[in-house]
């Protein structure tokens, strides 16, 4: 099986679109992103993988040009199915991400629970070193291999490891597991500089529990929005971890 057969096959056992707590999840972690994104006239972003478009819909509202790059045609099938088009400054690309040819055309390029599923993440970070503007960013978000969830699922007896890849992680196409030391460590060894990490929101539970809650309001978001500053006391039990890298000319050589 090659790579697009492997991600046409992983798109299908995504169901369903965008649930309560994926939105959210997706509304942290772009709330960090928007703070820390350098918006100047012109402003061209690139953002890797489409998903189910919602981030791709906040982000059309961020920057004045957005490319979304897939390397699954089912799951932008799947997203044109769905009805969404994009915003009019938004064009989709068919490519695998490793195969994209641009040089210093972004200014921004998002990476959003891409990392744990592609075959090596050191040449994402390449290409989007070499796509990115000098002074540009890249912002990555990955699920966190520390998450309370996950340490509530190995005292459970669920998981014999925290970074044992689970039945769901393998269905949905995951290769690897990160923390907050292996997502450092991994920028480290690029040519980026890291400017920032942290945690997007502390996930005490799993996703279908959560949805459970937050549709019989269990939970509201009162209590999301706390999930999201416990993150930034202790983002090393937060359910996804951020970075956010900047090229700089220093780093270049």
């Amino acid at each position: 099986m090659n790579e697009t057969e492997f991600l046409d096959k992983v798109a299908e056992t995504y169901i369903t679109f965008t649930s309560p707590i994926s939105k959210w999840s997706t509304d942290a972690y772009m709330r960090v992103y928007a703070k820390n994104m350098i918006l100047s006239p012109g402003n061209r972003a690139l953002e890797l993988g489409c998903s189910d478009g919602y981030s791709t819909m906040l982000l059309s509202k961020l920057v004045e040009k957005l490319d979304v790059v897939d390397g699954s045609r089912r799951m932008l099938e799947r997203l044109e199915e769905s009805g969404f088009t994009g915003e009019k400054n938004t064009t989709f690309i068919y490519s695998l991400f490793e195969e994209l040819k641009c040089n210093n055309e972004y200014h921004h390029i998002f990476c959003s629970y891409v990392l744990e599923h592609v075959a090596d993440p050191f040449q994402i970070l390449k290409m989007a070193y070499c796509a990115l503007k000098p002074g540009g960013r890249l912002f990555i978000t990955v699920p966190n291999g520390q998450a309370l969830s996950r340490q509530m699922a190995l005292d459970m007896g669920l998981l014999s490891d925290l970074y044992e890849l689970t039945e769901n992680d393998l269905a949905h196409g995951h290769r690897r597991v990160f923390d907050l030391p292996k997502l450092r460590q991994l920028i480290e060894e690029s040519p980026f500089k890291l400017l920032e990490m942290g945690g997007t929101f502390v996930k005490e539970f799993a996703d279908f529990q959560l949805n459970q809650m937050i549709e019989t309001g269990i939970i509201g978001k009162e209590q999301l929005y706390g999930m999201q500053k416990l993150a930034e006391r202790y983002p090393e039990l937060s359910g996804s971890i951020y970075a956010i890298c900047e090229k700089t000319e220093e780093r270049a050589g």
